[in-house]
């Protein structure tokens, strides 16, 4: 399996070219810590891509999150990424539920819903919002939908995963944005080079290299390489973190919560890790905020 990586590239016609590998972290995420499989592991997988690929847009240090919900059994979804490929992804544990009990024949995985786009870059006065309606459960179909409509790019993205039951053959993607000032021929050259791929996931097949990947993508059209960055899972989940958000709560429900043994255990949605307070010790942390 290749390394995890996302791969920058600009065109000398004026495009710019983003490569996303990413069959390792989506196994760890999806499947060690998720425990999916399947169809909802593939979804699961073409939302971190997606959060890769759109992070690179970002120009400066920040994060992006992909989030869905929908009336189906995938009915929660978040990813957030960086533009340095740190990645982390969710579904609630009422989620995974209803995936264990979900009949293909009688409803759709995801069902009627809205995709939700937020960049938050450091500095900045306003993150920025998008909300959009889910037109498929393609993934590819509605990151494509969302740059038209809320961002009118003109370009072409592919999300490519394959999964085998809880194994993640491979996890990679593409996205070709247009560039200002981008002339026509080059912009015609481009849309006939495009249109000769019939099946993006075949560009990937047996795990090329991404030299093979640009030129089974752009054929003929040059690229100058930018840089590499490494993908890796992170979730910056702290003990203290879980202690102040509990610290947070009323004096009355921090006694009703539910105990085990005198203890409260926490776990993040996320990286699935757990953290166990007493209530004395919550209450000394809220008095000492006091």
């Amino acid at each position: 399996m290749i390394k995890d990586h996302i791969s920058r590239s600009i065109t000398k016609s004026n495009y710019r070219v983003v490569l996303a590998r990413a069959s390792n972290v989506a196994q760890l995420i999806g499947v060690e810590q998720h425990k999916l499989e399947g169809l909802p592991l593939a979804h699961f997988a073409d939302g971190i891509l997606s959060a890769l690929l759109l992070a690179t847009q970002l120009k400066g240090v920040g994060v992006v999150s992909v989030e869905f919900d929908s009336d189906g059994a995938f009915d929660n979804y978040r990813c957030d990424a960086t533009p340095l490929g740190l990645v982390r992804a969710m579904i609630p544990s009422s989620t995974f539920e209803k995936i264990l009990k979900w009949n293909p024949q009688n409803t759709p995985l995801i069902g009627k819903g809205n995709l939700y786009i937020s960049k938050k870059i450091e500095g900045a006065h306003q993150p920025f919002h998008s909300v959009i309606e889910l037109i498929s459960q393609d993934f590819t179909k509605n990151i494509s939908n969302y740059l038209v409509k809320s961002e009118q790019i003109n370009g072409v993205i592919a999300l490519c995963t394959i999964v085998d039951g809880n194994k993640i053959i491979s996890c990679d993607g593409f996205m070709i944005e247009e560039m200002p000032d981008t002339k026509k021929e080059g912009r015609d050259q481009m849309f006939e080079q495009l249109s000769k791929i019939k099946s993006p996931v075949d560009i990937f097949q047996n795990s090329p290299d991404d030299a093979t990947v640009l030129k089974n993508i752009l054929g003929a059209i040059d690229t100058i390489h930018m840089k590499d960055f490494e993908v890796a899972f992170f979730c910056p989940c702290t003990r203290e973190r879980f202690l102040d958000s509990l610290s947070g709560l009323p004096r009355n429900e921090i006694e009703n919560i539910e105990t085990n043994n005198s203890n409260i255990i926490t776990e993040c949605d996320f990286c699935k890790k757990s953290y166990s307070f007493t209530q004395k010790e919550i209450f000394i942390n809220k008095d000492s905020k006091n």
